[in-house]
């Protein structure tokens, strides 16, 4: 499904930055892509650097043709002879997070991400370099994580995004697959989620929204549960070895 700000929850834009987050998403892999030239007086704004490092220095976009497209050219330049050496002059990998869907549940939002991982090739990486010095200084990384596969991150009433990831046991026999949650290393601003004080109704509710959306999926794109992951919905659930 393709996604513009004008399909997102007003509640939920109140309290995020997805949407200069996105354009800034776009016009860095603009560049990349070789769509357009290369200025280095390109870069994110303070705002959007604050979105970043608040999750956890990741590189957010919108799904849409555009961006498709944008990173299906940047993925036909890796395969070409210049791509190593391009890589050993100071290139950099990158997490993007493209936010598919935004399904609202009880007391809160559910965000739907894709994650990629996506090579910026100089010069377009060094649009990048003071986040790096700047991660550095909080003892973080650029990318944070490198947990690839389907999955969701809740957020709360406001659409503040917290520390709380969901995933589907897809090895799981049970019917119906059991969703499980687990913290999420992110930006020392990210809110901190309380599952454990979800009551039924909403642990059913967040399941509900997410199962919906496992239907129309193949199970293998799915991010498995780590070991530490407890469980959501059913509660009677045990994560599958």
């Amino acid at each position: 499904m393709w996604l513009s700000p004008d399909d997102l929850p007003t509640a939920y834009l109140l309290g995020t930055n997805i949407r200069a987050e996105a354009q800034f998403a776009e016009r860095l892999l603009s560049i990349a892509s070789g769509v357009v030239d290369y200025n280095s007086d390109v870069g994110p704004d303070d705002d959007i650097v604050h979105s970043m490092a608040h999750h956890g220095w990741t590189v957010r976009a919108l799904n849409s043709p555009r961006l498709r497209q944008i990173i299906d050219r940047i993925d036909r330049g890796a395969a070409t002879d210049d791509f190593q050496v391009d890589r050993e002059e100071g290139g950099i990998w990158i997490e993007l997070y493209i936010l598919l869907d935004v399904v609202k549940v009880l007391r809160g939002f559910l965000e739907v991400y894709e994650t990629r991982r996506v090579f910026l090739r100089p010069p377009t990486a060094w649009l990048l370099a003071f986040l790096k010095i700047a991660i550095d200084d909080t003892d973080e990384s650029l990318v944070a994580e490198t947990h690839h596969g389907r999955h969701y991150h809740y957020c709360d009433r406001k659409g503040r995004r917290t520390d709380v990831v969901l995933t589907f046991d897809c090895r799981n026999s049970e019917s119906p697959v059991p969703l499980f949650w687990e913290r999420h290393g992110e930006g020392k601003n990210t809110i901190t989620g309380r599952p454990q004080t979800w009551q039924p109704p909403k642990r059913e509710s967040i399941h509900l929204a997410a199962h919906t959306d496992l239907e129309h999926r193949d199970l293998q794109s799915f991010r498995r549960p780590s070991k530490k992951s407890e469980v959501v919905w059913p509660m009677h659930a045990t994560l599958s070895r």
